[in-house]
């Protein structure tokens, strides 16, 4: 998290200077993407083994910030969301009576369930044909859930890792830098132990529409 941090520090001081980027050579900018979120996991009870599978999906315009340096007909860079994103477009709540004795009552647990996308940080790699380009990314981020479950059952947070691969085009003028892309990012599958030793596994995927701005 500290070198999140620290990375967000430089790249807005960046920004905020121009003349530096331009003494180091590098181009500084913004991204805005449509983001499609994907996600898929199951609920292991470990009681009864029985096992809830379910989907998730989301929408979302993000804004992100960028750092590259071109080198010939490659690039290299460091893109970072310093937003989050949910990774449903809705809180999923589900409602169970439970008998509680043998007299045939009832007591009702709902449970409700969301989680979102933290701290993304991708160092990508970009190799250009003339204004085409082919884009090959490392992705780092952090996965925060928000649940709030009548069965007292809570689970933490965890970060994933994931591979991000795109096409783009980029037109350099002397006003500054263009570029629009297509890039989907497959993250590794995440598994997380709740405090009644229940498991979810899950699985996120993701489709961005990319348009940056660099100076």
């Amino acid at each position: 998290m500290k070198k999140i941090i620290a990375i967000i520090s430089t790249v807005t001081l960046l920004m905020l200077n121009s003349a530096s980027a331009e003494v180091m050579g590098l181009n500084v900018g913004i991204t805005g993407s449509i983001l499609d979120i994907q996600a898929d996991g199951t609920e292991t009870t470990k009681t009864s083994g029985e096992k809830n599978a379910g989907t998730a999906s989301h929408t979302v315009g993000i804004a992100s910030v960028f750092v590259e340096k071109k080198f010939s007909n490659f690039v290299l860079g460091l893109d970072i969301i310093p937003g989050s994103a949910d990774i449903d477009s809705s809180t999923r709540s589900k409602t169970k009576a439970d008998y509680t004795d043998d007299s045939n009552t009832t007591a009702s647990k709902t449970n409700s369930a969301n989680a979102e996308i933290d701290n993304h940080m991708m160092i990508y790699g970009e190799y250009h044909m003339g204004n085409k380009y082919v884009k090959l990314g490392y992705v780092d981020v952090d996965i925060t859930t928000n649940e709030s479950l009548g069965t007292g059952e809570s689970y933490g947070n965890t970060t994933a890792n994931g591979v991000s691969v795109g096409i783009g085009f980029r037109n350099e003028t002397d006003m500054g830098v263009v570029k629009f892309e297509i890039a989907y990012t497959d993250y590794e599958d995440i598994s997380i132990t709740g405090t009644n030793s229940n498991i979810v596994d899950a699985d996120i995927d993701t489709t961005a529409l990319r348009f940056s701005y660099a100076f």
